[in-house]
């Protein structure tokens, strides 16, 4: 009878991220994701990316079916999570290389792939725009860098307040010592402030003035209302970042795939609903193979901030010949606590 064949020795690092996917699987809530728990999985994202993608891992083996689904379920419901920002969509770092960026959208987009998806996997109905406009964002330097602006802000962590330590039941604290300077000083002012009331209370006052008189009106204390000031007027840098999400959705030559950019209660709008209707007709049977941005124009409107762009389209069609179109576009922007939101978007004729 032959020997029973071994399963070859797991790298104990694969081995840990092993153990770690499935725990997490089995009990997604145990762990806080927006700080970046399990740390394990966080640090090792790319050797999640490959178990996910049935890729060997360091020490040579591929994934097993059970690491597989693993993986699968924590990219589906961490990396892809709604609100996560696009290097945690990638499953990368700031520090991420062009090269890794290139790996790991490859793999990203071939998992939600629909040639590539099971029957029995959800991946999220947004999850291929998503990824696409992490890549188009992070690929690019100058979008890069205005992204890695607006996180700034939000990764800078306050630092606690140092607690006092707790001090044992009855215990007293020593009486206050003030310097012998100190002393004199503040019984000299007292004495000083003493004897101007006295002369003030018992000095000559004028016929008919109390000393009630002299105390101010109350609404003397309150300053006067002011007009109210005017909300900040936003620049071209703040609505930034959102315009170029919108130009990395809008590569994808699918009206739709610009819906998650615009805030969630306009995406069922009627002017929202006739954009996606007017863009896909106008790129009807053509592959989009580039985009250029011609200019960014913003100026105030009645209900909050436009901005006019001019968006040159390289195109492809059937015949495999290549067109341009240009398409004029007005992107809407409302203030909301101190952000801008984009609410609407406009393709003029």
């Amino acid at each position: 009878m032959p020997p029973t064949p071994q399963p070859p020795v797991a790298n104990p690092r694969a081995a840990g991220v092993l153990a770690a996917l499935l725990d997490f699987e089995q009990a997604p809530g145990r762990y806080p994701v927006a700080r970046r728990e399990p740390a394990l999985l966080f640090d090792q994202l790319g050797t999640v990316l490959r178990l996910a993608s049935n890729r060997a891992v360091e020490g040579g083996t591929a994934s097993a079916p059970r690491a597989r689904r693993a993986a699968r379920f924590f990219v589906r419901t961490v990396m892809l999570r709604p609100g996560a920002d696009h290097y945690a969509v990638l499953g990368l770092t700031p520090a991420a290389t062009p090269e890794l960026l290139r790996e790991h959208y490859r793999m990203m987009i071939r998992l939600v792939h629909p040639d590539f998806v099971r029957e029995e996997e959800a991946w999220p109905a947004d999850a291929a725009a998503r990824i696409n406009i992490a890549h188009d964002v992070l690929s690019s330097p100058e979008r890069r860098q205005r992204y890695d602006a607006t996180l700034a802000p939000a990764r800078a962590q306050p630092k606690p307040a140092p607690v006092a330590a707790p001090r044992p039941r009855g215990h007293r604290a020593p009486p206050m010592r003030l310097p012998a300077r100190r002393v004199v000083q503040a019984g000299v002012a007292t004495a000083l402030l003493l004897a101007g009331l006295g002369w003030w209370v018992g000095g000559p006052r004028r016929p008919g003035v109390s000393l009630m008189a002299q105390a101010p009106r109350p609404d003397a204390l309150v300053p006067p209302a002011g007009p109210a000031t005017a909300p900040p007027a936003l620049r071209l840098e703040d609505v930034r970042p959102t315009l170029d999400q919108v130009v990395g959705a809008l590569r994808s030559g699918r009206g739709e795939t610009v819906l998650q950019v615009l805030n969630q209660e306009w995406r069922s709008h009627p002017e929202t609903t006739r954009f996606v209707g007017d863009f896909n007709q106008r790129l009807a049977g053509r592959t989009v193979r580039g985009l250029d941005e011609v200019k960014n124009q913003l100026s105030r409107a009645a209900d909050g901030f436009v901005v006019d762009s001019a968006l040159d389209f390289r195109l492809q069609n059937a015949q495999q010949q290549d067109e341009t179109l240009r398409l004029n576009l007005q992107s809407v922007f409302q203030v909301q606590q101190g952000s801008p939101v984009l609410t609407r978007l406009v393709a003029q004729p």
